[in-house]
């Protein structure tokens, strides 16, 4: 699975990031917004991983642990980036990526993505995505 892919697409999915105005220092804002619960202007992986974790448990409409080919949102797989496993995105996989990721991108390794990390993150992947219906 291409982990760079499920966290930018589960990172600007959802109404907040319905906008108009696609450049970073927006989506950092509508990031920020989303996921900064302590309003700290960082956003630490425990606060990541609750947001991509309810935007799963929303979008798995069975209740199975999997996602489905037909419960993943549209918005998901605009890339063409995001691989299945069977037609299918467990949980575990889903999970298994989080750290990871995050790590990627949290370049200073404090634990945090801050405004710097995360204007790189938007720089590097421009989002135009729509919003989750």
């Amino acid at each position: 699975m291409c982990r760079t892919a499920v966290l930018l697409l589960l990172l600007c999915s959802g109404p907040a990031f319905a906008a108009t105005d696609d450049s970073p220092a927006t989506t950092v804002q509508r990031i920020l917004e989303r996921m900064d619960r302590n309003v700290d202007g960082s956003v630490s992986f425990e606060e990541c991983r609750n947001t991509l974790m309810r935007h799963f448990v929303l979008a798995d409409v069975n209740h199975d642990g999997t996602l489905q080919a037909d419960e993943i949102p549209p918005e998901w797989t605009a890339t063409g980036q995001l691989t299945l496993k069977n037609g299918a995105l467990p949980l575990k996989d889903f999970a298994d990526s989080l750290r990871p990721t995050f790590d990627s991108f949290d370049t200073n390794h404090d634990g945090q993505l801050d405004t710097d990390e995360l204007t790189a993150f938007a720089n590097a992947h421009p989002m135009h995505l729509e919003a989750m219906p």
